[in-house]
């Protein structure tokens, strides 16, 4: 720990130094992906007011997977490696906007089944808006109040962050406006799973077979229903049924008038008669109707 706090030191005296040549930045965006192993996958965005020629990121971490990619594509950047941690650099180009994307590992600090992720950002450049988003690994939820009761610690730091989900995952999301210059903003998510692998699996397969049999039974009572439905119809009834159910389930009303010896007025009160129970459907096509079963066939009704 006292090394940890150490190389901080150096690095923050290091990036004093340099606070004199700091840019301004338009916005800072960084988007941690956190895994299940405790490895981070990170995406950092810079925005610039206007086309820089050199941008850099340094991350206090031994990283891999890195690229950097701007409006006109991937940018070949410097990597360099230091006992602080690891550089990029990107020099001679002409961008406003870069994304920098690389995975760090053992960011997170294990626990029996509660984890945390904490990291301290250095403003060293001027920066208008600098945004952070820490995505929790899946199945995992923040920390309930409660259970850091006595402890001194928060689910997450700063607590004017926002707890958010995009429908899989969890998230906070940190916002920062004018940021102090030579600062650093440390941010901070405890976390734990909400449930584990193999009941994840077990619930999953639950949901597939009980679907699997709900299914199951419309199909047959839908099926079922067609058949014992024909004997008991009219003539008239029975025919357009029959039509309908050759046509795959739709057909055109100019096509049964002229395959019915029927007049158009008793054909129109007889799918009227079929749709008021409920085994047809009509829909305006023109000057003319669509008639749809109300339901889907079974495989049976198909081949008849």
């Amino acid at each position: 720990m006292k090394r940890i706090l150490v190389l901080m030191a150096c690095f923050l005296l290091f990036q004093a130094i340099s606070i004199s040549h700091a840019v301004t930045i338009e916005s800072q965006k960084v988007l941690l992906d956190i895994s299940e192993d405790g490895s981070v996958k990170w995406t950092v965005t810079f925005e610039y007011p206007e086309y820089t020629s050199k941008s850099d990121y340094f991350v206090l971490s031994t990283i891999s997977d890195v690229s950097v990619t701007g409006e006109q594509g991937r940018l070949d950047c410097d990597v360099r490696k230091s006992d602080l941690g690891t550089s990029i650099v990107c020099d001679n180009i002409h961008e406003k906007k870069i994304t920098y994307s690389f995975a760090a590992q053992r960011m997170v600090k294990p626990g029996r089944t509660v984890k945390m992720f904490s990291y301290s950002f250095p403003i060293t450049d001027i920066i208008n808006r600098f945004e952070v988003t820490a995505k929790l690994p899946l199945a995992s939820g923040i920390i309930e109040k409660e259970k850091l009761e006595g402890t001194g610690l928060k689910p997450f730091s700063p607590e004017n962050g926002e707890e958010g989900s995009d429908g899989r995952r969890i998230y906070v999301k940190w916002v920062f406006n004018n940021p102090t210059l030579g600062k650093a903003i440390g941010i901070s998510v405890i976390y734990e799973p909400v449930f584990e692998f193999v009941e994840i699996v077990i619930i999953a397969i639950t949901v597939v077979v009980i679907l699997i049999m709900i299914f199951s039974v419309l199909f047959f009572k839908r099926r079922g229903a067609v058949k014992d439905v024909l004997p008991v119809l009219n003539e008239p009834e029975r025919k357009v049924m029959e039509m309908v159910l050759k046509s795959k389930g739709s057909i055109d009303q100019r096509n049964i008038v002229r395959e019915l010896d029927y007049s158009k007025s008793k054909i129109s009160r007889t799918i009227q008669s079929l749709e008021q129970r409920g085994l047809i459907k009509t829909t305006k096509r023109g000057r003319s109707n669509k008639i749809t079963l109300a339901f889907k066939k079974g495989r049976k009704e198909k081949k008849s």
